[in-house]
């Protein structure tokens, strides 16, 4: 009897041993230990938590925090606004986004986009007669025949928000392309998406057949900072060039703008039927809005109430 269970016992340790060698070899360890396991690879000691790139988290947007908002936002008197959280590309907020509204000179975000387009930027023109818009205010004060850079035109029109430069981009590109210009603006608007807009001046002049939205302006807005022609302009408080016979200057029609201030402009607008409307840039630290508001007597205040509304009544990530 003890003889057969001493033959048992290696018996059963052989057993014990090969399958604890099967057990070993079928576990896969990288070649090198520091290098990174592939996303479905479980590790010795643990799982990977590694995601495929599709499936890796989208930034998180903010969300309201504290139920006076409505209060606050019971103060502004525009007729409509939205405020995007550019991070996570979300809408924090807004009111009355999809009311056709007169823009006044929002319009000239989309002028400048479509000159943009069509013109060699950094040439030299001769500039054309741009007619009783000279005497629109504001104004650069062009002059007939004169020689400037393409982009000094672009940028006068979107920083000091410029009649007789939107006029006279309109102008070039039509003797340039031979196209018109009303035409190509509204078929970029057509590629942009903005399918409740129509354009019928560069300027942005009141007309029946010159309208939008808070939510199609919106696409423009951002449309727009992707292009750095228009995004390096947003701290501009000044803007000033050499023509061949002329030097030409002008402020920024964006009083929130300045060295210190969290805002940065894309764009003003203003006349008696619009009043007044404002697209802008907000950061602190790094949250970052963008603001489209139509129609209103205080676009200032009302962009400040936004922006505090915004920075400070939600919790951010």
């Amino acid at each position: 009897m003890i003889k057969n269970k001493i033959k048992i016992i290696p018996t059963a340790t052989f057993l014990t041993l090969f399958f604890a060698i099967v057990l070993l070899l079928s576990i896969k360890t990288p070649s090198n230990p520091l290098a990174p396991a592939s996303p479905n690879q479980a590790l010795v000691l643990g799982l990977n938590t590694e995601k495929p790139r599709d499936e890796l988290q989208k930034p998180t947007p903010p969300f309201k925090n504290l139920p006076e908002n409505k209060l606050l936002e019971q103060t502004i008197v525009a007729k409509a606004y939205l405020v995007l959280d550019t991070n996570s590309n979300t809408i924090l907020f807004s009111k009355g986004e999809n009311l056709r509204l007169p823009i006044a000179s929002l319009t000239k975000l989309l002028t400048a986009v479509v000159a943009y387009e069509e013109l060699d930027v950094m040439s030299e023109v001769e500039l054309p007669e741009v007619g009783e818009v000279k005497s629109i205010s504001p104004s650069l004060g062009l002059t007939v025949g004169d020689e400037i850079k393409v982009i000094d035109l672009i940028n006068s029109t979107l920083v000091c928000s410029t009649n007789d430069s939107a006029k006279a981009l309109s102008l070039l590109v039509e003797n340039i392309s031979g196209k018109n210009f009303v035409e190509l603006m509204n078929k970029k608007a057509k590629e942009l998406d903005l399918n409740n807009s129509k354009f019928s001046n560069a300027m942005g002049f009141d007309s029946f057949d010159n309208y939008s939205n808070a939510s199609d302006l919106l696409k423009l807005a951002v449309y727009t900072q992707k292009l750095s022609v228009f995004k390096n302009l947003g701290k501009k408080a000044l803007i000033k060039f050499e023509g061949k016979n002329k030097t030409y200057s002008c402020k920024a029609s964006n009083k929130l703008v300045s060295p210190d201030s969290i805002f940065e402009n894309i764009k003003t607008g203003h006349t008696l039927h619009a009043q007044g409307n404002l697209a802008v840039k907000a950061k602190m630290g790094k949250k970052e809005i963008l603001i489209v508001l139509l129609g209103s007597k205080q676009r200032e205040t009302d962009v400040k109430i936004l922006a505090d509304i915004a920075f400070n009544q939600f919790i951010w990530p």
